[in-house]
């Protein structure tokens, strides 16, 4: 199910909250989906375009973990081409706009709802709770989707070789959407210990829409219980993410993200 993704884009003002790499700022497409080759190498996956606008004789001065090959060089001219006329307005907000047609936001509810349930995949009403952050909800739903750039996606797309397919956690498995999340030592004895943190024990499963679905129950039913208790999988998510992608070459350890998790739950309780 396509329609959310193609559908919704982010309108540019000031940029400070559009993420530069992971938002459809541009045609409607994320540029770490129309340039992945490009995301796997920049030092700025979580910049937003207001961090970005350093300009030198008219182009943009993007940053890499290393020197580009002659045809990476050519996607890097092509996407400089594309955002060379772009200009911030920096008395206008971003926000996110519907691309095709006047749909009430009823309308595109229903329509996103209706194409997550025939497709059986999990609880609409759990994934779109509005009770974390917009960017997070559409990372999940990607991620249901097994459209987030894991490695062995990257792989598939011809951006990274069998080589360089390893889990960034070190432990030699290839790294998917299920080993990254739910299989990967690292992240099992996350999960262990935020259960423990809850007072909890279940034997998690390793598919992201029976996971959630697992975990949202876990304190049994009623709608409130099960969107709040789905908010801690969401920042767990998250945060796992944003470790592999950032700090995969330093010593972080379990108890880190672990602590992380707290506090940005904290954050989101004081503000819900």
């Amino acid at each position: 199910m396509n329609w959310f993704s193609e559908h919704l884009r982010k309108e540019v003002g000031n940029g400070v909250h559009s993420l530069l790499w992971d938002d459809p700022w541009m045609e409607g497409v994320a540029l770490s989906v129309r340039y992945p080759g490009l995301y796997v190498l920049t030092e700025e996956k979580d910049a937003f375009l207001k961090d970005i606008v350093h300009f030198e004789g008219g182009e943009w001065k993007f940053r890499w973990i290393r020197s580009l090959s002659q045809e990476e060089l050519d996607w890097e001219e092509e996407l400089n081409g594309k955002i060379q006329g772009l200009s911030l307005n920096f008395d206008g907000e971003d926000r996110w706009v519907w691309s095709r047609g006047n749909y009430s936001v009823k309308e595109a509810y229903d329509s996103i709802m209706e194409g997550m349930v025939a497709e059986g995949q999990c609880n609409s009403a759990v994934v779109w709770n509005g009770l974390v952050p917009l960017k997070v909800a559409v990372f999940v739903w990607r991620l249901i989707q097994n459209r987030v750039p894991t490695k062995d996606n990257l792989f598939k797309r011809g951006v990274l070789n069998e080589s360089q397919i390893g889990c960034a956690n070190g432990c030699e498995a290839v790294e998917s959407a299920s080993h990254l999340f739910f299989e990967c030592p690292t992240s099992v004895t996350v999960w262990q210990q935020i259960l423990a943190w809850l007072k909890l024990s279940s034997a998690l499963h390793n598919n992201v829409s029976a996971n959630l679905n697992q975990f949202a129950s876990l304190l049994g039913s009623g709608r409130m219980k099960e969107a709040r208790l789905s908010v801690i999988w969401f920042v767990n998510i998250w945060v796992l993410w944003k470790n592999e992608r950032i700090f995969k070459d330093s010593n972080r350890t379990q108890e880190n993200l672990v602590e992380e998790i707290k506090v940005v739950m904290e954050m989101v309780n004081r503000h819900s």
